[in-house]
């Protein structure tokens, strides 16, 4: 069973106009290609996914449980596009700080503290450890994760 993402939001798009014209119309697919399409998702998985009538279309069992998981994974795909937006505009990256001991409990941390006054972190380090220990003796962080707004 392959349903790529065109075929998801289209039975989305679909079931949320009641016709296969109409979400077709809202996919921007031609209405060939949005029936066809529909009728492969049928025949992959062999069951029903609409109850065709003159009023339109409605969602079988089998509808319903693919619509809602078709709606979780548009979801979880536009969060990821957000998520990784932010690293294609450069507003999101990764420093990885080596450092020898005198150095990272010297100089480290000042510098560290100047530098988030002016970014915004998300506070995670490779190893767990967080910024709100920058002031402790025994700073270990290994990477720090930039979100710059």
């Amino acid at each position: 069973m392959r349903f790529d993402l065109v075929d998801l939001s289209l039975f989305r798009h679909v079931v949320e106009a009641g016709s296969i014209t109409h979400g077709a119309e809202r996919a921007h697919l031609a209405l060939a290609a949005a029936s066809t399409r529909i009728r492969n998702m049928e025949n992959v998985l062999g069951v029903p996914l609409l109850t065709r009538g003159r009023a339109g279309v409605t969602p079988t069992q089998a509808g319903r449980t693919l619509l809602q998981h078709a709606r979780a994974i548009l979801r979880q795909s536009e969060r990821l596009h957000e998520d990784l937006s932010a690293y294609g505009g450069g507003l999101a990256g990764q420093i990885r700080v080596l450092s020898n001991t005198n150095a990272l409990t010297e100089f480290l941390p000042e510098a560290l503290r100047r530098f988030r006054a002016g970014h915004r972190l998300d506070g995670r380090g490779s190893s767990g450890d967080t910024f709100h220990q920058l002031d402790g003796e025994a700073l270990r962080v290994e990477d720090i994760h930039l979100f710059c707004p």
